[in-house]
């Protein structure tokens, strides 16, 4: 497998979203200085016994495929972990059922609970009234839930 080559003789390619439009209002999301989207991307897995996940520290990543010639996959974008993933703007590389904990087969079980997205510091608007997150989720059909945290202290470890 090679990430970030379309074929042996192309280079693969990141498709990066760096604005959107809706209602004729074009949005521009928050970039860190060196790219990221996040100060810090938090991954807390399931800490009970999960016999439906074979490997806890279990990392379902799914890349656009390119070209394959029965011994070799080239895929275009670069590779990530989950955590990159979230934390890049990277539109074909991502996460499936990210908080799928049950064995069933319709969907891919992972080992999560939470992912928490901090922007040190905090985040600021000129005007509240044009502001709001993006989620991009495929089928448009699993469960998650959201809250902004106004204090964060890091826990030490």
């Amino acid at each position: 497998m090679y990430f970030g080559a379309e074929s042996s003789s192309q280079e693969g390619f990141d498709e990066t979203m760096t604005d959107f439009e809706i209602n004729s209002r074009t949005y521009s999301p928050i970039t860190l200085p060196n790219g990221e989207c996040y100060s810090n991307v938090i991954v807390t897995r399931r800490i009970t016994s999960n016999s439906q996940v074979q490997d806890p520290e279990k990392q379902t990543i799914f890349f656009e495929k390119g070209t394959s010639d029965g011994n070799t996959l080239n895929f275009p974008p670069s590779y990530a972990d989950i955590q990159k993933a979230v934390n890049r703007r990277i539109l074909n590389r991502g996460s499936d059922n990210v908080f799928a904990n049950e064995n069933t087969s319709t969907y891919t079980v992972n080992n999560v609970e939470r992912i928490d997205l901090i922007v040190e510091g905090g985040a600021f608007t000129p005007d509240n009234s044009k502001a709001g997150f993006l989620i991009n989720e495929r089928g448009g059909n699993d469960e998650f839930k959201v809250a902004a945290i106004t204090v964060w202290t890091p826990m030490e470890k």
